[in-house]
């Protein structure tokens, strides 16, 4: 089910869906996970909301990767996904996106559930 939701401050929606949803699964406020991005990114040399940068950061958060072939191959949509895995806390890619699922949730600006996953974080309890 998609929940609409935008964590950015200003009422933004523009390209700061990695921000936004890493926002939702982490409980930190928007402003903090962008400013720990941006010095991520600052000391990577990469844009902050780089695959590797956000990758990282969630990484040290003790979030763990996964690509969505090796646990789902009929996860063809987001939607699906969330049927496989209805209870944890997801932050799922997708094509030039990124997004919060919890409990089977999808937290976003817009209806994200027919886009394709490529791979998700997620933090063991």
């Amino acid at each position: 089910m998609w929940i609409p939701e935008n964590a950015n401050p200003a009422g933004n929606d523009d390209v700061d869906c990695t921000v936004r949803a890493i926002s939702k699964v982490t409980g930190k406020t928007w402003d903090e996970v962008y400013a720990a991005l941006c010095a991520y990114g600052f000391g990577a040399k990469r844009m902050p909301v780089s695959d590797s940068v956000w990758g990282s950061y969630l990484r040290d958060l003790g979030w763990r990767g996964n690509y969505v072939l090796t646990d789902c191959n009929f996860c063809r949509t987001i939607q699906d996904f969330c049927r496989k895995f209805p209870i944890g806390t997801y932050l799922i890619k997708a094509d030039q996106h990124v997004v919060a699922v919890i409990d089977g949730n999808i937290y976003d600006t817009f209806d994200s559930s027919g886009m394709v996953p490529i791979y998700y974080f997620y933090k063991e309890t």
